[in-house]
C-alpha cells in the first residue's frame, strides 16, 4: 500500500491559474505566481501573505527565488524577465530581449550570478543583473522548459517538437536528441548530480538522462496526459512529476518506481518544489490552488 501524506492549501492565494512555484532556500518563505500578475509570497511561520500586485503587463509564468533567497525572478507572457525583493517585492531588475512569452527561467552557478530563460521566441538566453550575455537559437518551436546544472556548466531546454538541446555555458551544443511524444514540456536537473536531468513529454512519460552521453537511462510512466512539471528533492533520491491529470507522483531514482500518488489538485499541476530537508513539497495548479505537502 502506497504511503498517504498529508496536504494544506495556503489561503489568500491567486484567484487566477498558478504557473510558478517555489519554496526559499532556507525554507522560510514560499513564493507564487499567477495569471493575474501578481506575485504571492507566504511566511511559513505564520502563513502570512504578500501581494505584489502588477510586476507585469501580463500573466507570470515561472517564479524562482535567488540560491541566497533575496531574491525573486520571474518570467511572464509580457516577454519580460524581472527580479523582486523578496521581502519588499520591489523590482530591482527588468531583463528585455525576448520577442515572445517567457516561460521558463532560472538562475544558474551557486551563487546565482547568471540567470537562463526560454519562451516561445525558441531561444535560450543567458543573463547577468545588467542584461544579456549571451543566445542560443536551434530550438524548433515550442520551448517549455529550461534548467541549469548545480554547478552552472549545463544548460538544457525541451521543446513541443521533441528536441532535448544541451549546451555548455558558452553556448556551446552538447548534444541534440528527439525524445518524447507529442513534446517536451518540463525540464529539471538532479541537485546533487550534475550529469542526471529529467524531462516530461506527452502521454504521461518521463525520462531520466545522462547528460554527458545524451542518452536515456530510464523511463517513468504514471501519468495520463502531459508531464507540466518536475522537481528534484535536494538529495537526488526523489523525483516529484506533475500532470495535465492533477495528480502529483513521487518517485524513488533507485530503483524507478512510484512511492506515491499525491492527490489534491483538481486540474494542472504547472509548478513543483521541494524544500531543503525534502519535508515540504509546494505545488502550483491550474486549479488555483497552491499546496503544501508535509513528506515526513
Amino acid at each position: 500500500m502506497m504511503q498517504q501524506y498529508s496536504y494544506k492549501t495556503l489561503a489568500g492565494g491567486p484567484p487566477n491559474a498558478v504557473y510558478g512555484i517555489d519554496i526559499s532556500p532556507d525554507g522560510s518563505l514560499i513564493a507564487a505566481g499567477s495569471l493575474n500578475r501578481a506575485v504571492y509570497v507566504w511566511d511559513t511561520d505564520t502563513w502570512a501573505v504578500k501581494v505584489f500586485r502588477a510586476v507585469h503587463a501580463d500573466g507570470i509564468s515561472c517564479v524562482k527565488f535567488s540560491p541566497n533567497g533575496s531574491n525573486i525572478l520571474t518570467t511572464s507572457l509580457d516577454k519580460t524577465v524581472k527580479v523582486l525583493s523578496s521581502s519588499s517585492g520591489s523590482i530591482e531588475s527588468t531583463l528585455s530581449g525576448h520577442s515572445s512569452a517567457v516561460l521558463c527561467g532560472v538562475y544558474a552557478g551557486p551563487t546565482g550570478e547568471r540567470i537562463v530563460t526560454t519562451g516561445f521566441d525558441n531561444t535560450v538566453r543567458i543573463w547577468t543583473a545588467s542584461g544579456q550575455v549571451r543566445q542560443m537559437g536551434g530550438l524548433t518551436p515550442y520551448t517549455y522548459g529550461v534548467d541549469v546544472s548545480s554547478d552552472g556548466n549545463w544548460i538544457t531546454a525541451g521543446s513541443l517538437s521533441s528536441q532535448v538541446i544541451t549546451w555548455n555555458q558558452d553556448g556551446t551544443q552538447l548534444h541534440l536528441v528527439t525524445e518524447h511524444e507529442e513534446g517536451v514540456y518540463s525540464v529539471a536537473y538532479s541537485k546533487s548530480d550534475n550529469n542526471q536531468f529529467a524531462t516530461g513529454g506527452g502521454q504521461g512519460m518521463i525520462a531520466i538522462w545522462d547528460r554527458d552521453k545524451g542518452q536515456v537511462t530510464g523511463r517513468l510512466r504514471g501519468h495520463q496526459g502531459n508531464i507540466r512539471s518536475l522537481a528534484y528533492s535536494n538529495d537526488g533520491h526523489r523525483l516529484a512529476s506533475g500532470g495535465t491529470d492533477g495528480v502529483i507522483n513521487l518517485w524513488d531514482l533507485e530503483t524507478f518506481r512510484k512511492i506515491t500518488s499525491l492527490k489534491g489538485h483538481r486540474n494542472t499541476v504547472y509548478s513543483l518544489a521541494f524544500s531543503h530537508d525534502g519535508n515540504l513539497l509546494v505545488s502550483g495548479s491550474f486549479d488555483r490552488r497552491v499546496n503544501v505537502w508535509t513528506l515526513k
